[in-house]
Order: C-alpha cells, then sequence, then structure tokens
C-alpha cells in the first residue's frame, strides 16, 4: 500500500496528505488538501485522528521496546521484579514476588 502511494503522489497534480494508520500494516488515508480546506467538519476529523495517530505510534514504539528489553532479560536469566503490591494480610510488602509466589497464591 505505502508503495503504491509512494508511486502515486509524485504524479498527481493534487496537494495530498498521507496519515498511516499505526497497526495495521501500512493502511493509510490520503486526502487532497482542498478537500480538508473547504470542509471544517472533514478538517476537525483529520485534526482528531492525526492526534490519535501520534499517540497510538508513540504507545507501539514504546510496547516494542518494551518487548525488546523483555526477552534480552529473559535470554540473560534474569527475572524483573513485579510489583504485586503489599501483602495486607500477611503484614508485609511483597515488592519482588517471583513466579514461585505467584504459584503459591
Amino acid at each position: 500500500m505505502l508503495t503504491a502511494i509512494e508511486d502515486f503522489r509524485p504524479g498527481t497534480a493534487q496537494t495530498l496528505s498521507f496519515m498511516r494508520v499505526p497497526g495495521f500494516h501500512g493502511l493509510g488515508i490520503l486526502l487532497p488538501h482542498w478537500l480538508v480546506a473547504e470542509n471544517t467538519a472533514l478538517a476537525q476529523v483529520v485534526a482528531r485522528l492525526e492526534a490519535r495517530f501520534a499517540e497510538a505510534a508513540a504507545l507501539q514504539s514504546t510496547e516494542a521496546r518494551r518487548l525488546v528489553l523483555e526477552i534480552a532479560a529473559q535470554r540473560f536469566g534474569r527475572a524483573r521484579p513485579v510489583w504485586t503490591g503489599p501483602d495486607v494480610g500477611a503484614g508485609k510488602d511483597r515488592r519482588h514476588a517471583g513466579p514461585l509466589d505467584d504459584a503459591r497464591r
């Protein structure tokens, strides 16, 4: 999809904007600038979508980095501490519960 858009844009006289939809492997929205300029309702929708897409892209980037670090930690055999909250019933704080602690609950 992205290659088709990249091929199409230089060959048209229209000024186009493209918004990539995060998480849909190349799906995007291609709009002529004149249409957005003439239609205030569409311009508002486009602005909201751009803001949401930016948020989603940031979240995806953060999650991708987290997964890379998680995989690296597992490869090196390091278990990361897991916050399970205070164990009020036992009167102790279980900040670093491991897999065995989880199995006993």
